[in-house]
């Protein structure tokens, strides 16, 4: 049997030594209370090659479908419990116990039934190999990412919903350890979650945060929170591209046009010389950004010849520039591009239409596009 942890970020884990204070207690907990028994901290680079290694190629290929890095995590324990049998725990659960990994049972804490009455954590998770629980919530994610599935709230996709349900259908009450989530704040709107032992009721251990993402120990960069991309209608790669209409860019940005027929209508603005641009349209986009390539097109449907217009995209707050591109438009409808790599996961991206010249223009919408990455696989 074998512990794991994961950490999916941006960029590989170059040191664990290096782990924020919160994470290295916590794993440290994890391991003094399964004495001998291995440990694996998985990055990123790791579990792609392990996806590839030892998942058949589809299961590899949603795992780049999914967009929130909790996600592909999810996917990620199954696979590995499935693998090799052993304990799965989040990065935020600092264990006073241990759970008895020998009995040969799947060991699930069952959760508080917000959202379906067979819900179940996937916090912390045991199982021993090739439990047909595990193929089958693999195999229901696989067909999610196909489906572009969304379920009644964020936790259907891959977590604990799917997972509940796959365990309903595939095990039987004597196969499980039994354990229960308590949220001893007793509020909504804060969760301070215990896990115990419903054998003997045991304080096995508990999560050392508040609410979903990793930020509250010590990882700002690099992370991102699936609720984000849930509710922006973006929890898998092909849910792009993403469209922003004008209507949007009117209500929620800064422009010097005026809505028509469902477009912006840009009137032009006196010729000026130099460099200066005066602002079409300026609007804090409303998608969140996984790291990689984008790419936004600027839906013209009427241009005059020889328009010039810039598109950037900004830094929200600072103003950083991110990227330019400029255009000389031959008229009629068109679609300016910019190239956007984001190095770093993020929601505060910026887009600015600008114009150097005094010719009028007609814009339908953004269109943002993802194409695939270089590490992504073609659909299976």
């Amino acid at each position: 049997m074998n512990l794991f942890s994961i950490l999916i970020a941006d960029q590989p884990l170059a040191d664990p030594a290096a782990l924020p204070p919160a994470i290295a207690r916590n794993l440290a907990s994890l391991r003094e209370h399964h004495p001998g028994l291995p440990h694996r901290l998985y990055d990123q680079p790791a579990i792609r090659d392990f996806l590839r290694t030892h998942m058949e190629a589809d299961v590899a290929w949603a795992y780049e479908q999914l967009l929130p890095y909790a996600y592909r995590a999810d996917l990620a324990r199954l696979c590995l419990l499935h693998e090799f049998g052993g304990l799965y725990a989040d990065l935020s659960v600092f264990f006073h116990a241990g759970l008895p990994l020998d009995a040969g049972k799947m060991i699930v804490f069952r959760d508080r039934a917000v959202v379906a009455p067979w819900i179940v954590s996937n916090t912390i998770l045991g199982a021993p190999a090739r439990a047909p629980a595990l193929e089958a919530a693999i195999r229901m994610i696989v067909a999610n990412c196909r489906s572009r599935y969304r379920g009644a709230s964020s936790l259907c996709p891959t977590g604990p919903v799917l997972l509940g349900k796959a365990i309903a259908l595939h095990c039987e009450p004597g196969q499980i350890h039994l354990g229960e989530v308590s949220n001893l704040a007793q509020r909504s709107d804060t969760e301070s979650l215990a896990f115990i032992d419903a054998t003997d009721g045991r304080l096995v251990g508990y999560r050392a945060k508040r609410a979903a993402g990793l930020q509250e120990l010590g990882l700002e960069r690099g992370v991102n929170d699936y609720n984000d991309f849930y509710y922006a209608h973006l929890s898998y790669a092909a849910d792009y591209p993403v469209l922003v209409g004008a209507d949007y860019l009117a209500r929620h940005g800064r422009t010097a046009a005026a809505l028509e027929d469902g477009q912006l209508a840009y009137p032009g603005a006196p010729a000026r010389g130099g460099d200066t641009l005066d602002t079409v349209a300026l609007c804090h986009l409303p998608i969140p950004f996984a790291a990689g390539r984008y790419r936004v097109l600027l839906e013209l449907t009427d241009a005059a010849p020889g328009a010039a217009l810039t598109l950037v995209a900004l830094e929200n707050g600072s103003g950083q520039a991110l990227a330019r591109a400029d255009h000389w438009l031959a008229g009629g409808a068109a679609q300016p591009a910019l190239a956007l790599d984001i190095a770093s996961s993020r929601k505060d991206i910026v887009i600015g239409v600008l114009s150097a010249s005094a010719a009028p223009l007609r814009i339908a919408s953004l269109r943002i596009e993802r194409p695939q990455q270089d590490n992504e696989w073609a659909p299976a």
